[in-house]
């Protein structure tokens, strides 16, 4: 082959390599314990990504709103991937609090098979989970 494909093709790998020739972008975590999954949401919300996060089985005691605050066009997805996954307010903060100003057909939020309970807030939005969106939003068990 020549010099020139070489480049070329070097150039098209290193493209790929740094995402500049992907459109569909996406960042996935698997989170264990209460602070990787708020750390999660928390960068979700601003990463410039499709997001989906994992939740090992568990009790996810909550002390403060695990915050989603967005206005990204891109999905979140919050799954149950392990067995039995719970989101304890604790009867003192929400136990999800999802506000996505979004208004783009591909920006939905999902959340599948997590229970939320004992949330908590003093206003009349949602003590449980509050979910305001411009976007699509589905739940499953």
């Amino acid at each position: 082959m020549s010099h020139m494909g070489n480049l070329l093709r070097g150039l098209l790998a290193a493209s790929i390599g740094a995402g500049l020739l992907l459109d569909a972008r996406a960042a996935e975590y698997t989170v264990y314990n209460t602070i990787q999954f708020t750390n999660a949401i928390f960068v979700a919300a601003t990463n410039g990504e499709n997001d989906t996060v994992n939740m090992v089985a568990g009790y996810y005691l909550l002390t403060a709103d695990p915050i989603f605050d967005s206005s990204e066009p891109y999905s979140l997805h919050i799954r149950n991937r392990y067995g039995t996954v719970v989101l304890d307010g604790d009867g003192g903060c929400r136990a999800l609090y999802i506000y996505s100003r979004a208004n783009d057909t591909n920006a939905r939020v999902r959340l599948e098979g997590v229970t939320c309970r004992d949330g908590f807030v003093n206003n009349s939005t949602g003590a449980c989970a509050f979910m305001a969106c411009g976007r699509s939003v589905s739940s499953s068990a």
